[in-house]
């Protein structure tokens, strides 16, 4: 037996593909809605698409990605004025953590963006293993996308953390130069010049 530290065990399953496309959509294009059991993302390459899951509006452009959690309601429309063109995957996916992936649009960057080019390009060959390939480039994305946004919300935690600690710092400080000079006059600018703070 193998020590459990040396478990790998992922927390992301994805079993199935149901459906991948790519279009290009009428202008003005809609499509009255559907809630299904699996998961849905939809990624934007030109164009704006308009969205509506549970209620709650959300507009795509060029470059975003939504998801679509399981039994989520959603529509979608196009702009009467431009075009639309993206890619619509629909698999069936265990994930903890789906809060993260729901109900909010997502940029996808440079890295993710090749990812998605790669999907497309098995997709549309038939190469040995294509579908286990599929597959893993779908999970290579939605862990990398999952990982820049913990990454996010970490940085501007410890952004504000840094700056609470900076502040702190500057009262301190003001607090100790007023004590240690109660009996001379003074005022901002001197205490400023003192610190030292602007």
């Amino acid at each position: 037996a193998y020590p459990d530290e040396q478990l790998i065990d992922p927390k992301i399953h994805i079993n199935k593909v149901f459906t991948l496309f790519y279009q290009e959509r009428e202008l003005g294009f809609i499509f009255k809605g559907e809630q299904h059991d699996f998961w849905e993302a939809t990624y934007v390459d030109s164009g704006v698409l308009y969205t509506i899951i549970d209620n709650v509006g959300y507009k795509l452009k060029q470059g975003d990605i939504i998801f679509y959690n399981k039994n989520q309601h959603h529509i979608q429309w196009g702009d009467p004025e431009i075009h639309v063109c993206f890619l619509t995957i629909s698999f069936d996916m265990s994930l903890d953590e789906s809060s993260v992936l729901s109900n909010k649009k997502f940029k996808v960057e440079d890295d993710l963006y090749n990812i998605l080019c790669n999907i497309i390009k098995e997709n549309d060959n038939e190469y040995i293993y294509k579908d286990d390939m599929i597959i893993g480039y779908l999970k290579e994305f939605i862990i990398k996308l999952l990982r820049n946004e913990k990454s996010k919300v970490e940085y501007k935690k410890k952004t504000t953390s840094i700056q609470y600690k900076a502040e702190n710092s500057i009262v301190s400080k003001t607090i100790e130069y007023i004590r240690m000079n109660i009996d001379k006059k003074l005022n901002i600018q001197i205490i400023a010049d003192n610190i030292p703070i602007s």
